[in-house]
């Protein structure tokens, strides 16, 4: 069964939170390709998930709209 995005950010634990550092955004003025970094804090504030991701956005109807995404953990330390 293919999990959504909005599927899994709707069944993390309460209190969790997920940011966004964007760490470049590159394009024109119709695409722009966003690249940054995730990081998942638990309730009390503790790093649980650490991540890069990279977005592609179009202007549509004059707003910008993410036509295709991707993310990945960064490894962990053995």
């Amino acid at each position: 069964m293919k999990q959504t995005l909005r599927h899994t950010w709707q069944k993390r634990p309460k209190g969790s939170t997920i940011t966004f550092d964007v760490l470049d955004v590159f394009g024109d003025e119709n695409t722009v390709t966003e690249v940054g970094k995730t990081i998942g804090k638990d309730a009390q504030g503790k790093v649980t998930y650490n991540g890069k991701y990279m977005a592609l956005w179009q202007k549509r109807d004059g707003k910008y709209l993410c036509v295709r995404d991707i993310n990945n953990d960064d490894v962990k330390a053995k």
